[in-house]
């Protein structure tokens, strides 16, 4: 599943898109591999916000992982 983002009006400060493939393990599991790609079009955005950006996207894409994970378990079991 894959998705992109766009802003018709202005300019768009960070134009991205995101996919998601799942690939199956065995028969009980499966990996998720989350891709995010994107620019960040923010003056000076180089030195002040890619740094914590850095720090920040494995914890935000991880969460990412885990919702997906809970649903398809939802799905494969039920609530």
């Amino acid at each position: 599943m894959a998705w992109g983002e766009f802003q018709e009006d202005g300019i768009d400060r960070v134009p991205h898109s995101q996919s998601f493939t799942v690939v199956p393990l065995d028969a009980q599991s499966c990996l998720i591999v989350n891709r995010l790609r994107g620019q960040f079009r923010i003056p000076g955005a180089r030195y002040w916000f890619l740094p914590l950006y850095r720090l920040l996207a494995p914890r935000i894409l991880d969460d990412e992982n885990r919702r997906i994970a809970a649903a398809v378990a939802v799905l494969d079991h039920g609530p």
